[in-house]
């Protein structure tokens, strides 16, 4: 049976996640790019809905995204 995880123990997951990846905060969308921009709001969505997995998945393609970030 998978275990149910609260809301307040997925955000920690999700903290321990990014904070494992080397994240000390959200990275920003570039400017001027459609699939950044549609990220972001992802992102939001998902932060407020408490989807706090596709929070860090966001993140994670964010930051992946060909733009000068972290590769």
């Amino acid at each position: 049976m998978p275990l149910r995880r609260t809301p307040q123990e997925r955000a920690r997951r999700a903290r321990l996640a990014d904070a494992a990846a080397g994240a000390e905060h959200d990275p920003e969308p570039a400017a001027g790019c459609d699939v950044c921009v549609a990220l972001d709001r992802q992102r939001k969505e998902a932060q407020w809905s408490g989807d706090f997995s596709r929070v860090v998945d966001c993140n994670v393609e964010l930051r992946r995204h060909p733009h000068g970030g972290r590769p």
